[in-house]
């Protein structure tokens, strides 16, 4: 019994781990030592802030998932409106830009006169300076990408960067924002990571990029992802707790013609992939397998029109699938049941030598062919399909404002009410769910022991079999969304179904 609580402890506790580091915290904090690896810290300067959004007429570029507002004098993105994603609590669409534009121009030569020549519902172009430079926006109407292209000469001539700037959209207290960088570096791939605030410029030396980078600025749902097929020289700007900036610019003059493809939408890998562009954000080998299992969710919310149903039957499917393991799980504890005598006699035999002692548990276990960790083969497949699910599912747009029962939002907390003052771990929500998922847990371990050999020598593993663990695993997954919690409910709930038939 107490290696098998032992090991079941350990395996809980790095799945939490992984867990905390998948999903943003909810209380981030500056980086420090971390990011300073990866960019070359600067001295703050007047010329490392953001553009600021002019007061101008605009012009409005339309395509089927999204609508853009292009300042006539700046040729800055002054807003992006993205159709068929509402704003939390209201119809209206989710809107991007605040009093920094999306994306626009800064000059620190000297700042030219910048001319709309034409433009329409797919496109605009302007002229940049006296000797008209040419810059020009159009929207891939298959793809929903807008499309900038800009003569190389007014990088050069006039010291111009592109600047994209993030407001978060969703003031969600799990809701950092994040830069990524994508670049191939002799023919390897490379991702980097910034994660804000941060109160310092963070510059990119001069050099590091190569061909077909991509830039890109996100938050947990959404993002604006910048790609040049030519190499570009980026320098994130200052961070704030709401905002983030980058500029960049081309790292050579030799191309006559910069063309950028700027994707503003969910941070989500379905959606990226869609438009060639997978690769901004690393998913990583559990996240891969995520993927699949949200295809396989996504197949059947589309049959019972529900994602909170389709987690449940989601659920009990994964929990059938892994019903062998469970069934060879109670079947190793109930061996194990048997020669606990023999165990206990064993030990008691040899107390004072704990090597003799472990040879004649092992030709016991050997002699009745049990094992000490069979009680733990069903969890062996369990928490690496909830892990993967973490991964994958805490970008997953399509649960962002799905409903069920008394869930408003299926990709946070239930937050069934709120409370009159703030209480450690649990804040000042009350979330139902975690409640319920840990009350289910501690009767599951509750069941499952009954058929488990007891130890009565060993307070640790008695404490531990308690309601220890239910109540480590609710206030961990408290703030957590509640379509996974969701998940792991139902699956507890149907492993109490499979013991009770196992018994």
């Amino acid at each position: 019994m107490e290696k098998r609580v032992l090991l079941a402890s350990v395996v809980s506790f790095l799945f939490l781990a992984l867990y905390v580091q998948t999903l943003n915290k909810r209380h981030p904090s500056p980086p420090t030592t971390a990011p300073q690896a990866v960019f070359e810290t600067v001295k703050p300067s007047t010329a490392s802030a953001a553009p600021e959004m002019l007061d101008e007429p605009t012009i409005a570029l339309e395509a089927p998932q999204l609508r853009l507002e292009i300042g006539q004098e700046s040729a800055s993105v002054h807003h992006v409106s993205l159709k068929n994603f509402p704003a939390p609590g209201t119809h209206q669409p989710v809107q991007m830009g605040t009093r920094f534009p999306v994306l626009g121009l800064r000059f620190s030569e000297k700042t030219p006169d910048i001319d709309l020549v034409r433009s329409s519902s797919q496109g605009a172009e302007f002229e940049v300076g006296d000797k008209d430079y040419h810059l020009s926006y159009s929207v891939d109407q298959t793809k929903s990408l807008l499309e900038l292209k800009l003569d190389n000469r007014i990088f050069k001539e006039y010291g111009a960067q592109v600047v994209g700037t993030w407001h978060r959209s969703d003031l969600l207290t799990s809701n950092p924002l994040e830069l990524f960088h994508y670049q191939v570096v002799n023919e390897k791939e490379r991702h980097k990571k910034l994660q804000g605030p941060w109160k310092t410029v963070q510059n990119v030396p001069r050099g590091t990029f190569s061909n077909n980078t991509i830039v890109s600025l996100a938050e947990r749902y959404f993002t604006c992802t910048i790609e040049s097929e030519a190499p570009l020289v980026s320098q994130p700007l200052f961070s704030s707790d709401t905002t983030m900036a980058v500029a960049i610019s081309p790292e050579t003059d030799r191309q006559e013609l910069v063309e950028l493809k700027v994707y503003i939408g969910p941070r989500d890998y379905f959606h990226l992939r869609d438009r060639g562009l997978e690769k901004a954000f690393p998913v990583g080998f559990f996240g891969r397998i995520g993927l699949v299992l949200l295809f396989i969710l996504g197949g059947i919310a589309s049959v019972v029109k529900n994602y909170g149903i389709a987690i449940i039957v989601f659920s009990v499917l994964v929990s059938c699938l892994t019903a062998p393991f469970t069934l060879i799980s109670l079947k190793s504890a109930k061996k194990m049941q048997a020669v606990a005598p023999m165990i206990e006699k064993v030990r008691a035999s040899h107390k004072n030598d704990a090597k003799k002692q472990q040879e004649e548990l092992m030709k016991l276990y050997k002699e009745h062919k049990v094992s000490p960790f069979g009680g733990c083969f069903g969890m062996v497949f369990q928490i690496p399909i909830l892990i993967a699910l973490v991964q994958a599912m805490s970008h997953f747009i399509e649960l962002r404002g799905k409903t069920f029962l008394w869930i408003s939002d299926l990709s946070l907390p239930d937050r069934t009410a709120h409370l009159p003052m703030s209480l450690p771990f649990f804040g000042n929500e009350l979330n139902v769910l975690p409640l319920l998922m840990s009350g289910a847990m501690f009767f599951q371990m509750r069941i499952s022991q009954q058929a488990m050999p007891k130890d009565q020598n060993n307070p640790m593993a008695a404490m531990m079999s308690g309601p220890i663990m239910p109540i480590i695993f609710g206030l961990t997954l408290y703030h957590f969304p509640s379509g996974l919690i969701l998940y792991w409910l139902t699956n507890t709930l149907t492993s109490m179904v499979w013991y009770r038939l196992a018994k």
